[in-house]
């Protein structure tokens, strides 16, 4: 069974989480409290925060219905782990799930998998 989280932004520029499941402790290392409040930028590999500003902001310019991309997000010891983020805003607030992509999955992502 895949393992995912829920997360809860608002439609600042921060995009500050809002909300998050319990389940990312299993996927990130995170426990809830550690991240709500902050900004989902915080943990996007610096590689790849101008591109998911670009896309946070077209999403929520166009009430998007529902996306899906391939990010590098910080684990809480320090590494980094591929996702794969399906995302809708509704009413601009951007609801996500995100995965673990893992190796021997479909993977679209450019960046090696995290076994």
């Amino acid at each position: 069974m895949e393992i995912a989280f829920i997360t809860i932004s608002d439609s600042s520029q921060d995009a500050r989480i809002r909300y998050v499941s319990n389940s990312i402790e299993d996927l990130l290392g995170y426990q809830p409290h550690e991240v709500i409040n902050r900004s989902g930028w915080e943990f996007l590999h610096p590689d790849e925060i101008s591109l998911a500003k670009g896309i946070y902001q077209r999403a929520v310019r166009q009430d998007k219905a529902a996306a899906l991309n391939h990010f590098r997000v910080r684990h809480r010891a320090g590494f980094w782990v591929s996702c794969e983020c399906v995302f809708t805003v509704v009413c601009n607030t951007l609801f996500a799930r995100t995965t673990v992509c893992r190796e021997g999955l479909k993977c679209k992502s450019k960046h090696m998998c995290k076994p």
